[in-house]
């Protein structure tokens, strides 16, 4: 069935069915919904709807659920659409003769608007899935490839767990906001840890590795306390060393960052303060830095110097030299092997 030509006809919204929990796997962005808006206002409806007609000769939207709205909102001027009517590619009795050549049409429908983001992927393998019976493993290799998948059945397990989160988080995927891959430390967590960890960061701005580190924190603090993410942040803001702070959803991505690393390793925040106390008495100097390696892994630490000729060089050195003499870099054994 897919690539046949089909006959448009015009319909009356008001005779148009609605079927969007069934087949509708569309999740724009503001901004795309804002470009079609405009679309519609200035050129009319290019594209048809894509309708099934029943046994009773009603026709149910399969393929532009954000049209209709659109034209029902009056948006679209001219003649043929004038917020009353739209035009409709009309498949008859398809819906029960061949699903899956149905959900290759609704797919070929969605790829003329452009690519679908990881959310719209995983709505419409969920539901291509729930509807025609095939398998992860049959979709694979049927689909994957025109989804952006590599054809493996494991390839869909991300997108299928974002397309399972409440709308607002679903949402934050389609934006951008959150990274779409290396989820692993989330679709692993129960699903209760994992909403709290969402929550938690929305309107954060977080690149994917930081955001992943703070979603593997929150957790194993949560975890090592014995308890859910979402019981351990109500308690954290009621203890007595945080009353002082403003509430958790105030703080900064890398305000919050800081303060769940701190006590995720609170050792290793420690040995942080300390040692930036030595490094400031020690006053180096400009063009020498003392630094440690990430979490004071190897027991080493790094001197740097810079200098513009072998006589600086040596001056550094000499300055270096005494101050280790006069003992003053004794407390940085502490952490040394």
């Amino acid at each position: 069935m897919a690539g046949e030509a089909l006959a448009v006809s015009t319909i009356g919204l008001n005779d148009l069915e609605s079927a969007d929990e069934r087949f509708s796997f569309s999740c724009p962005t503001a901004l795309e919904r804002e470009e079609l808006a405009q679309s519609l206002a200035r050129f009319g409806q290019l594209r048809p709807l894509l309708g099934l007609r029943g046994a009773d000769g009603k026709v149910t939207v399969a393929a532009g659920a954000r049209r209709v709205e659109l034209l029902g909102a009056g948006v679209y001027p001219g003649a043929v659409a004038d917020g009353s009517v739209a035009l409709v590619r009309v498949v008859d009795d398809v819906a029960t003769t061949n699903l899956a050549a149905l959900w290759e049409l609704l797919l070929e429908d969605h790829l003329l608007g452009g690519e679908p983001n990881v959310v719209e992927v995983g709505l419409y393998i969920k539901k291509r899935m729930a509807d025609t019976g095939e398998s992860l493993e049959e979709l694979a290799g049927k689909v994957f490839k025109r989804l952006g998948l590599t054809p493996r059945a494991q390839a869909g397990a991300e997108p299928l767990w974002i397309a399972d989160l409440p709308p607002a988080q679903r949402q934050r995927f389609a934006e951008e906001e959150l990274p779409s891959k290396g989820l692993k430390t989330l679709t692993t967590a129960p699903r209760e840890d994992a909403l709290a960890v969402l929550e938690l960061t929305e309107g954060l701005k977080l690149g994917r590795n930081k955001f992943m580190e703070l979603a593997r924190w929150v957790l194993e603090c949560a975890w090592r306390d014995g308890g859910r993410v979402g019981e351990w942040l109500a308690g954290l803001e009621q203890t007595p060393e945080f009353s002082a702070l403003a509430a958790l959803a105030e703080l900064s991505g890398e305000e919050l960052r800081k303060l769940v690393w701190q006590l995720r390793y609170p050792t290793l925040s420690q040995w942080g303060d300390e040692f930036e106390s030595i490094r400031r008495r020690l006053e180096l100097g400009k063009n020498t830095t003392l630094a440690h390696s990430p979490g004071f892994e190897g027991g080493k630490l790094r001197l740097s110097i810079n200098f513009g000729s072998l006589d600086e060089l040596r001056a550094e050195l000499a300055r270096v030299g005494e101050k280790a003499e006069k003992g003053e870099l004794l407390p940085l054994k502490k952490f040394l092997s």
